[in-house]
């Protein structure tokens, strides 16, 4: 049968609970432990509970003392249930049978009674003191509690001081950090669009020297073309004169024959002599002005087939010598591009890796959740300003070797840099952490001390 006439009390752990509502307990865990007063059996307790039954009010009480807020001060029925006027007086009454023995009996009973009643009175009179003292000691334990409370948190205010200005000083040097990054994007940027503008300004330049190149052979072409136009009309030119020469010696021969029939016979003889040879001169000046004509015609159309042919060779080897020069550039650009893009994804790998790490150790503490949290932002800002930066730049700039060993060196400093902070920042917020449980284990001694003194005084 479960004994409800235990008398239980609070520890100084119970005074805590109940002064500052903390300790994990339940609130009808609180309502049993605000009612344990030290004087109060738990049969009293009960009566204060309209629906709970003996055995669950012992099982918490139980659960209460084993956890150290309450302890148990003795059971009030002991000398009761071993009195011998409660036990063996009926077993005397039966055994004696006469008046002597009787009236010993009750003189025996009546020197018990008594001897209980002083015994009452004492230890009636000794819980007394006891209970004064118990809530003396309360009452000290209470008000050390107090002045512990106050001096507790006045050092977390303290603390919240200089945990605040530590965090406005360092989001200021972040915020310097993060202005000094933006401005050594901003100058690379700047450098890069520098390289961009040359580079256009040497394509350009380069676009014109080819127009002028350009606009020389079609001069060329032009020439040629009318050297050729010139020689074929000289040798029209000397068919028309020649066909002219024929057609004024036709009508010399036709007047001289006409004059010739109004002569003599030996007059027209005279005249057909001259005639022929008049006939033979022409006739050889003629032919002799036709071959001068077509030897020269000959001689100019080997010249200029001579220099047609050099100039489609030349023609030809610098097309060759162009398309072979933009075939390597282009051949150069992608291998280029291919690089940068192997770089950036090595980078990119990198990135992810340390921020993976950086993420791990971020939830080793609350603060460097916090910090790492801002971190990935500001990183997160910045690639994606270089990303926009690259992006902008990347469809004008010709990848030159010089513009992709600056921005591998760039890059480079960068993870350098960045993998630095890291390291800074973990190793602050392990400095840190180590701070935080050396103090957490100094505290947890000077509570363990407290405690113990508390008990000790008890």
């Amino acid at each position: 049968m479960a004994d409800l006439s235990v008398i239980y009390s609070k520890t100084p752990r119970g005074l805590r609970a109940r002064a500052s509502l903390v300790g994990g307990l339940s609130s009808h865990l609180m309502k049993v432990l605000s009612l344990v007063d030290g004087i109060s059996k738990v049969e009293t307790i009960l009566l204060k509970f309209d629906h709970l039954t003996p055995e669950v009010l012992l099982s918490e009480l139980t659960q209460l003392e084993k956890d150290g807020y309450i302890k148990a001060l003795g059971n009030t029925r002991s000398n009761e249930e071993w009195s011998p006027t409660v036990h063996f007086a009926p077993m005397v009454v039966e055994e004696y049978q006469s008046e002597e023995e009787l009236e010993s009996i009750a003189r025996a009973k009546a020197e018990q009674d008594a001897k209980l009643a002083a015994d009452r009175k004492a230890n009636a009179e000794a819980a007394a003191q006891r209970e004064f003292d118990r809530k003396a000691q309360e009452q000290k334990e209470i008000e050390e509690a107090k002045i512990k409370a106050k001096s507790k948190a006045k050092a977390e205010a303290k603390m919240k001081e200089l945990l605040d200005a530590e965090a406005k000083e360092q989001a200021l040097r972040e915020s310097e950090r993060i202005a000094k990054e933006a401005e050594e994007l901003r100058i690379k940027v700047e450098q890069e669009a520098k390289l961009k503008a040359d580079e256009k300004a040497k394509l350009e330049q380069e676009a014109q020297e080819l127009a002028a190149l350009k606009a020389r052979e079609e001069a060329e072409k032009a020439r040629v073309k009318a050297e050729a136009d010139a020689k074929e009309q000289a040798l029209r030119e000397s068919e028309r004169i020649t066909k002219e020469a024929e057609e004024l010696r036709i009508k010399v021969e036709q007047e001289a024959k006409l004059k010739a029939d109004e002569k003599a016979k030996l007059e027209q003889e005279a005249q057909e002599l001259a005639a022929l040879k008049a006939r033979e001169e022409a006739e050889q000046a003629r032919v002799k002005a036709e071959a001068e004509a077509e030897l020269h015609a000959q001689q100019e159309a080997a010249r200029l087939a001579k220099e047609a042919d050099e100039a489609a060779k030349i023609e030809k080897a610098r097309l060759e010598t162009a398309q072979a020069a933009v075939l390597e550039a282009k051949l150069k650009q992608r291998e280029l591009e291919q690089a940068r893009a192997k770089d950036k994804e090595k980078a990119h790998q990198e990135i992810e890796r340390v921020l993976r790490e950086a993420e791990e150790k971020r939830k080793k503490s609350a603060k460097k959740a916090k910090e790492d949290k801002q971190e990935a932002k500001r990183k997160a800002k910045v690639e994606e300003d270089r990303t926009k930066a690259e992006r902008k730049s990347k469809a004008e700039i010709v990848f030159l070797r010089t513009t992709l060993a600056a921005e591998e060196k760039a890059e480079l400093e960068q993870k350098e840099n960045t993998r630095v902070s890291i390291e800074l920042i973990a190793k602050q917020a392990e400095e840190e952490r180590i701070s935080r449980s050396e103090n957490l284990h100094k505290k947890n001694d000077d509570e363990a001390n407290t405690e113990a003194r508390l008990k000790a005084s008890l």
